[in-house]
């Protein structure tokens, strides 16, 4: 198996949708946004939406 006795770690990457970077960059000033598109179709005050890990997360140990 992967595990083994004693301490063990376990890393989770998590991404967000490219959209609400876009969102939120669209709230900077231009000379800081990290993103552009040839398509503006992110409206003014427009939430970001729900990504990445969203939980409750369970972690459950078997033999």
């Amino acid at each position: 198996g992967l595990l083994k006795q004693g301490e063990n770690t376990l890393e989770i990457e998590v991404a967000n949708l490219w959209r609400n970077r876009m969102i939120r960059d669209k709230m900077l000033p231009e000379s800081e946004r990290y993103t552009w598109t040839v398509v503006d179709d992110i409206k003014e005050g427009e939430a970001p939406h729900s990504s990445g890990l969203l939980g409750p997360l369970t972690i459950e140990i078997q033999k």
